[in-house]
């Protein structure tokens, strides 16, 4: 068993996490309060209001990657929204 700790040092884009799910090619989505990040196993893409319009906020309560590569992502805001990054209904 291995654990690592990431900060945002290493490009989470918060020290805050809310939620997290491992999509099917097994890349980690996690919610932050500073928006929604994508892990490969070695680098953070983060995915906030100045990368993705189609984001209306950056804190993310939570993430679920589903088996067809699409997330459904849950904002404090109250938003429930569905879809991929840049493309978020």
């Amino acid at each position: 068993f291995h654990a690592q700790h990431w900060m945002p040092e290493q490009g989470l884009p918060s020290d805050s996490g809310y939620s997290l799910d491992i999509a099917g090619d097994g890349q980690l989505w996690i919610g932050t309060t500073e928006g929604l990040a994508r892990f490969d196993g070695r680098r953070f893409e983060v995915f906030d209001r100045r990368t993705d319009a189609t984001l209306p906020s950056n804190e993310v309560w939570w993430v679920d990657a589903h088996d067809d590569g699409s997330l459904t992502v849950a904002l404090a805001s109250g938003a429930l929204l569905h879809g991929v990054p840049g493309r978020f209904e």
